[in-house]
């Protein structure tokens, strides 16, 4: 099986044993070879999204992942935006609970959704869709920019994430990459120049 088919047998379960107004916990599943690490992560206010895409970021470039799959239950708008209606899209009046999976690879992004309907105390999850749409385009973006970022590393950097990784030690080798991420957002680092110096 593969692990967007696992990943999506997964969150089907995680969602039929929700009940009332429980989410799921956000995470992320990277894969190098044949390992997988999954990453819990905290609920999503507006404003730690940034940290998250940032985290995403480090996680799948100091695995070097080959895939990588973050999922949550979020707010999503599809109309057009109309004037005067300019609120965030848990409150908007057009607004769709889905579930909504990222999953990256070399080969590109791509992207899958689910409606969540909740009635009685149930939560129903509609079929699977492909989305041409980009609902938290910062956090795929964040993961195909790592992954892309990775096979560029250097060798040196490379030697000394995978040892990090083998030890159990990751998280050393997160911190710098966050920092990085975060000075390559917040424009301090101009995104063709980084290396492993400023990471």
């Amino acid at each position: 099986m593969s692990m967007l088919s696992e990943i999506r047998e997964h969150i089907e379960g995680l969602v039929a044993d929700l009940e009332g107004d429980d989410d799921f916990m956000p995470f992320l599943v990277a894969r190098r070879d044949d390992k997988k690490y999954f990453f819990g992560l905290a609920a999503m206010a507006d404003e730690t999204k940034d940290e998250i895409s940032d985290l995403l970021f480090a996680a799948v470039l100091v695995l070097r992942a080959e895939e990588a799959i973050f999922a949550s239950v979020a707010w999503t708008v599809t109309a057009p935006r109309e004037e005067g209606i300019d609120v965030p899209p848990s409150e908007h009046p057009d607004r769709r609970e889905e579930v909504v999976l990222m999953h990256s690879t070399l080969d590109g992004p791509a992207l899958y959704t689910a409606g969540i309907t909740r009635e009685d105390g149930k939560v129903v999850m509609d079929k699977w869709e492909v989305n041409g749409s980009t609902p938290g385009a910062r956090f795929s973006d964040a993961m195909q920019s790592g992954m892309m970022l990775a096979t560029r590393m250097p060798e040196k950097f490379a030697l000394q994430c995978q040892a990090a990784v083998d030890a159990g030690e990751m998280e050393r080798m997160l911190r710098p990459a966050i920092r990085a991420r975060y000075r390559i957002r917040t424009g301090d680092i101009p995104e063709e120049d980084h290396d492993e110096d400023q990471a």
